[in-house]
């Protein structure tokens, strides 16, 4: 990475760290710092609920899963747009009108104290093992186009998401989300719009794909563990996008209509990206073979992985590799940042305050402990990841894959079916979760023996796609059946009279519309339109003189085309609080 490139991530990594900074006004006490106060508009919601789904994986695992296997992985991002369009329809609405503050307040509400505990020890290392993986996943992509070493770059990356989330919360983790959600649109989009001009359109880059079959790939001898696998996919996806885990996304906003219309973002970000993001890959198993990309890259084991770099570093002019990078650590600290902050929410307001200082404790001091813990979990997550870095033999897309259907899963059927079946009794949460994880146990052997014993000729990829399969259809089947019998078991007279109350409260919310009813709200939402369009103008405004660095026309063009799709929703935001102002 030449001398701009670098100065283009400086520059960017400042201005995301200057977020922090911004919104620091905005927090008053822990709901401001954990929630934005609940007052967030659907644009903003929407951003986070996309971004948060998104990281330099999409960059790494994802496009080598792309540049091996095809249109395999798009699945993945097609189910992800079908879970969100669920949400848009029955699920968003309902998560906003749980009035908590954090997700696990909503566990203690539904499953009493003891579930809020256990899901909160089970739940908080599994997000931050996540977090870690994302950022992980960076590390290829710095490794592979600067000079600079890969545990210096991720403890650079870590340090601008601790500050930033220390300082701004959940203002400053939003509004970074929103900001870098368009940064990579306007990065992908211009990346897309070259590789479809140097490999003659989409038709002709996918009859060009050196795979024997586009839609399956290669290295597959039974296409019904592939079949199976898509199928198996949208439902697992559906699950933890809706569930009291995925809730914090809409805790957010201001009212019910304001979390629903926030799903149409990852909707129609999750369709566009499934179009957009792997035509590169596609592009670059045509243009650059393996043997191409070893020779450049013989620092990187699984070089698929960086498919996507080597077309930007091939095709397109100096500075793009600067916003590339830039992109990927945007969608790397989008995750990260939002799991930080809101795993710091979950330990502070289910452990810390009940139970460590028994419900008698300041805003004040539950402001400072929170600061303190977002720091201690933000070097816990960059040690995670400098030690995931150093195991390269790891697939970045099996890791992702094995953690939804082996660990996930047991944790988010409780909380998908619990917002909807009343009648269960309190145990059934960690019952649901012990079952999850006894099921995730046996699903590791049974993998094994299962093709010896029907005598299959499994490849590594059928072998790959047919864990998830087994973990994935167990947990359908015996995970859930778990918990509706746990109906058979409900006895209301069992319950204390407190407690009774707590459930009936819970559920009476889940079908009472939250109303924005502050008085205040409209210069609440006046900032948020002043100060994102002012940033996101400004962002444009740099990317703009990145068109005096290079001396051909048509490369002039590319910077043209990416600044000019950055200005557009900043100027709308503008004019927006200018209108909303008259």
């Amino acid at each position: 990475m030449g001398q701009i490139d670098i100065i283009v991530v400086c520059v960017y990594l400042l201005f995301m760290f200057a977020l922090g900074f911004v919104f620091k006004s905005k927090i008053k006490d822990t709901k401001d710092y954990f929630c934005g106060s609940g007052q967030m508009l659907w644009w903003m919601v929407g951003a986070t609920a996309f971004m948060n789904q998104f990281s330099a994986w999409t960059f790494t695992g994802a496009i080598g899963a792309a540049y091996n296997n095809g249109f395999q992985i798009a699945v993945l991002f097609f189910a992800d747009a079908v879970s969100f369009y669920l949400g848009y329809r029955f699920f968003a609405a309902r998560m906003r009108r749980m009035r908590v503050i954090t997700i696990m307040e909503a566990v203690r509400r539904r499953f009493g104290p003891i579930n809020e505990q256990v899901f909160t020890w089970t739940q908080v290392p599994s997000r931050l093992l996540g977090a870690a993986v994302w950022l992980a996943g960076l590390g290829l992509i710095v490794s592979a186009s600067t000079s600079i070493p890969v545990p210096t770059a991720l403890i650079a990356a870590g340090v601008v998401v601790v500050l930033m989330s220390l300082f701004g919360g959940s203002w400053a983790v939003i509004a970074s989300d929103f900001v870098q959600m368009l940064v990579v649109f306007c990065v992908t989009v211009t990346v897309f719009v070259v590789v479809m001009i140097k490999g003659g359109g989409p038709m002709e880059i996918i009859s060009n794909f050196p795979a024997e079959n586009f839609f399956f790939g290669d290295g597959i001898n039974y296409k019904e563990i592939f079949f199976a696998w898509i199928v198996i996919t949208f439902m697992k996806q559906v699950l933890p996008n809706n569930s009291i885990q995925g809730s914090y996304r809409y805790l957010v906003a201001k009212d019910c209509e304001n979390a629903r219309k926030g799903a149409l973002i990852p909707i129609c970000g999750y369709i566009l990206g499934a179009c957009i993001w792997f035509f590169p890959a596609w592009f670059a198993a045509d243009k650059l073979p393996i043997v191409t990309l070893q020779t450049s890259f013989p620092q990187i084991k699984q070089v698929a992985d960086i498919s996507y770099l080597a077309v930007v570093k091939t095709f397109l002019p100096a500075g793009m590799i600067g916003l590339f990078v830039s992109a990927v650590f945007a969608a790397t600290m989008s995750s990260m940042d939002t799991g930080l902050n809101s795993n710091t929410g979950v330990l502070i307001r289910s452990f810390y305050l009940p139970v460590i200082k028994k419900g008698r404790a300041s805003e004040s001091e539950l402001l400072f402990v929170s600061k303190i813990l977002t720091l201690v979990l933000g070097i816990l997550i960059v040690l995670a990841a400098l030690y995931m870095n150093s195991l390269r033999e790891l697939s970045l897309f099996q890791i992702v894959m094995r953690i939804q259907s082996l660990v996930t899963l047991p944790i988010v059927i409780p909380l998908f079916f619990g917002v909807w079946i009343k009648k269960t009794p309190d145990w059934s949460g960690w019952g649901t979760l012990l079952v999850g994880a006894f099921v995730s146990y046996i699903s590791g052997p049974l993998t094994t023996w299962l093709p010896i014993v029907m005598n299959l000729e499994l490849t590594a990829r059928d072998a790959a796609d047919l864990r998830v399969v087994l973990a994935t259809s167990m947990h359908l089947i015996f995970t859930i059946a778990f918990f509706l019998m746990s109906t058979l078991f409900y006895k209301e007279s069992s319950l204390s009279s407190e407690r009774k109350e707590i459930v009936n409260d819970f559920f009476k919310d889940l079908e009472t519309p939250v109303v924005s009813e502050d008085a205040d709200q409209d210069d609440v939402d006046q900032y948020q339109r002043r100060s994102l369009g002012m940033m996101v103008v400004a962002a444009a405004c740099a990317i703009s003189l990145l068109i005096f660095t290079p001396e051909q026309f048509g490369d002039k063009m590319i910077f043209v085309l990416c600044s000019g799709l950055m200005l557009i929703p900043g100027v709308a935001l503008l004019l927006s609080a200018r209108k909303t102002v008259k």
